[in-house]
């Protein structure tokens, strides 16, 4: 008979955690902007680093190319936002192809503005191809999107 408490206090305490997993769940929904950004940044940010950018080069390109790539990548990038961000974007858009990789960083050499939009069709991909279309969306109708985004570069980079 003791034992009828304790499994309606384990219901409850079960239910309340359920309830505070939706809201967190539905108030992340919600966010725009930068709340939303710096969200998802804190998942990449560490990957962010010299070691990541050599171990996707290693997985990308030919021994006979990796000098080439490095040669590259070391070229006049901006640093605006991170060196190494902006190279896991172009090493991401060439997808081990050295002649796209050479295209890319004469783009973001020649044309500063342009490596946001680089480091956008990388990490952000649906969203960028949305345009526009993406920003007039509801955070909440936003929010899938941005999720699937976030997985695809994870698994990306992590691969």
């Amino acid at each position: 008979m003791k034992l009828l408490p304790i499994f309606v206090i384990l219901d409850v305490v079960g239910m309340i955690v359920l309830v505070i997993v939706v809201m967190r769940r539905k108030q992340q929904s919600h966010e725009s902007g930068p709340r939303r950004e710096d969200r998802g940044l804190r998942k990449l940010k560490p990957f962010f680093q010299r070691d990541v950018v050599d171990r996707k080069i290693a997985s990308l390109f030919a021994d006979t190319e990796r000098s080439e790539v490095v040669r590259l990548l070391s070229s006049d990038l901006p640093t605006t936002f991170g060196l190494e961000r902006l190279q896991l974007a172009l090493l991401k858009l060439s997808d081990g192809n050295l002649a796209e990789l050479r295209r890319l960083v004469e783009i973001v050499t020649n044309d500063a503005a342009q490596f946001m939009r680089v480091i956008g069709q990388a990490e952000w991909p649906e969203a960028e191809r949305m345009g526009d279309e993406y920003v007039k969306l509801l955070p909440e109708e936003q929010e899938p999107i941005f999720r699937r985004d976030q997985r695809q570069y994870l698994r990306w980079v992590e691969r």
